[in-house]
């Protein structure tokens, strides 16, 4: 029991009120669960890329802080993105953060030296409580 107790990791775990499915992963999985995907779909939308139009049905969960660098799949490091951009943005230097309920991109020093966050106002979703 000693052994088991040594490797163990406490996990935080958040539950929808009504369904109690769970909302926060940490670190348990890597794949962002089925409600975490309709959580997305409300707070973001559909692809979270500035000026992306794309729908939430063609969007895939990507990871804000990648998942292998040890950050949890919880809604606030998730984001949906569509596979152009989810396949692009990181080879063209663009990143990504989670703050006001929102997730903001932040463009390489290429297209602004300043690198000010930019939101995608297309889809026009509530920021939604994590």
């Amino acid at each position: 029991m000693r052994g088991l107790s040594d490797e163990a990791e406490i996990v935080r775990t958040v539950f929808h009120k009504q369904t109690r499915e769970v909302l926060s992963l940490g670190r348990t999985r890597r794949l962002a669960s089925y409600a975490q995907t309709l959580a997305l779909a409300a707070r973001d939308g559909g692809c979270t890329f500035p000026g992306c139009s794309k729908s939430p049905k063609w969007c895939q969960r990507h990871h804000i802080v990648d998942w292998a660098n040890g950050d949890p799949t919880d809604l606030p490091n998730l984001a949906l993105l569509c596979p152009f951009h989810h396949a692009r943005f990181a080879r063209h230097g663009w990143s990504a953060e989670y703050k006001h309920g929102r997730v903001w991109w932040r463009p390489p020093k290429i297209i602004d030296p300043e690198q000010k966050p930019i939101l995608n106002i297309r889809h026009r979703a509530g920021p939604l409580i994590t």
